[in-house]
């Protein structure tokens, strides 16, 4: 009972220690974003985890030192979002009507939404990562969009949500826009498998969701490092 105790309480200290050392105002740069040490965090955050690990046996000290380490690294992932109209109100209701016998829907309907990885699935520390969606939105006859939100959600190696961020759709709120999230992984995350989601939300609710694998490797070859199942 006591091991469990110090562990609840340890890790309790890691999380608060570790995410201080980059405390953000939504994730996204620009935005009042603290500077962040990668190392430092990484270092605090290793040093926690191995305590945690060292309540139970030395391999899970060692397992707890970099899954510390990790976290740590990963609290300093500073994300860029951007978005811009593609097509107008106008066209995008046009199109619609076309393809349903001149009629618009009672509420907001999403008709397109497609989210890509630049430059692939594949990439390494200190590499560019481009999340990139295109979105179609009709406006309804009855219910009107009072807001529209993107969300890109990391996920870890396991499928946990490590960070999230949501950028407001720009313009006019119903056409077609695309949205673009932009990061790299910083030098100390553990490689694997991570997960991207995005999310659309349509006045608070979410009506499109995308999921994709992005494989962090040390140095960069495809024939070495194939996409692994997380």
């Amino acid at each position: 009972m006591k091991q469990a105790t110090n562990r609840v309480l340890l890790l309790t200290l890691a999380t608060t220690v570790v995410l201080s050392g980059c405390a953000t105002t939504g994730g996204v740069a620009g935005s009042g974003e603290k500077k962040c040490n990668p190392w430092a965090t990484g270092a605090i955050g290793a040093v926690l985890g191995a305590a945690i690990g060292a309540t139970q046996d030395s391999d899970a000290a060692a397992k707890g030192a970099i899954a510390g380490a990790a976290l740590g690294a990963l609290s300093c992932l500073v994300v860029n979002a951007h978005s811009r109209q593609t097509q107008s109100a106008d066209v995008v209701q046009a199109e619609y009507r076309q393809a349903n016998a001149g009629t618009l829907p009672s509420a907001p309907k999403l008709v397109t939404y497609d989210t890509n990885i630049s430059p692939g699935n594949r990439v390494t520390s200190g590499q560019a990562v481009e999340i990139k969606s295109n979105l179609k939105v009709v406006d309804g006859t009855q219910q009107r969009i009072s807001s529209i939100r993107e969300d890109m959600v990391l996920l870890d190696t396991t499928g946990k949500e490590i960070k999230r961020v949501g950028k407001d759709v720009s313009g006019t709120q119903t056409g077609g826009y695309e949205n673009t999230f932009a990061f790299s992984f910083p030098k100390g995350v553990s490689q694997g498998v991570y997960g991207i989601r995005t999310e659309l939300l349509v006045n608070g609710q979410v009506v499109g969701r995308n999921e994709e694998d992005l494989q962090l490797v040390v140095d960069y070859n495809p024939a070495a490092y194939p996409i692994a199942a997380r």
